[in-house]
């Protein structure tokens, strides 16, 4: 039931976004970090996706988004909504690590009362899954859509975003010890041994 409603409303926010006429403002998106390397061994990539800069001739009211994957590299844990609207509904996007999207992820003010110029729009868990060392896999945005509404002329508008960010991540393996370092390591466990008899 829970993801049927999340459905419809994810699937308003886009047959709104399709009626909207012309851009009425400008905005930032952002994707935190863009870049980095993560550790085969466990260790967790969290990205925010964040608004800032916004520029609006009427109220922010809605936002729709994709993020796209390599599901080789990459499978997504979770996906958080995000605070940007304090009277708003927000709908998590749906994970599919075949496929290698989160899809849908939106937001709507229904009162239309956010007067801010940012906030946070969602936050996801990746973990690693190449066990060999890859460079430069893409996560990126598709299907994004941002509108305002002016209420006394009943009319959306989209957001220009400008050039969309990308994520650019490396999978890295940890170092094995070094010839050097584990004849050290063993040097001390042997005059440990020593004193102990």
């Amino acid at each position: 039931m829970h993801s049927f409603r999340n459905f419809v409303y994810a699937a308003a926010i886009t047959w709104l976004a399709a009626a909207a006429p012309a851009f009425a403002g400008t905005a930032t998106l952002d994707l935190t970090p863009s870049s980095g390397t993560v550790y085969y061994s466990g260790q967790t990539l969290q990205l925010q996706v964040n608004l800032s800069n916004i520029v609006s001739t009427s109220p922010f009211y809605a936002y729709t988004f994709d993020l796209a994957f390599d599901p080789t590299v990459f499978q997504a844990q979770t996906a958080t909504d995000g605070t940007i609207f304090t009277g708003g509904l927000y709908f998590t996007g749906a994970i599919d690590n075949t496929a290698g999207t989160i899809t849908f992820h939106s937001g709507l003010d229904l009162l239309q009362t956010f007067a801010g110029t940012g906030g946070l729009l969602g936050t996801f868990d990746f973990i690693p899954v190449a066990k060999n060392a890859v460079t430069g896999s893409k996560i990126t945005f598709q299907n994004v859509s941002f509108q305002s509404f002016e209420g006394a002329q009943f009319s959306l508008s989209d957001i220009d975003l400008g050039t969309l960010p990308e994520g650019s991540f490396n999978v890295a393996t940890p170092e094995p010890l070094t010839g050097g370092l584990m004849a050290g390591t063993l040097a001390l466990m042997a005059f440990a041994l020593r004193r102990r008899c």
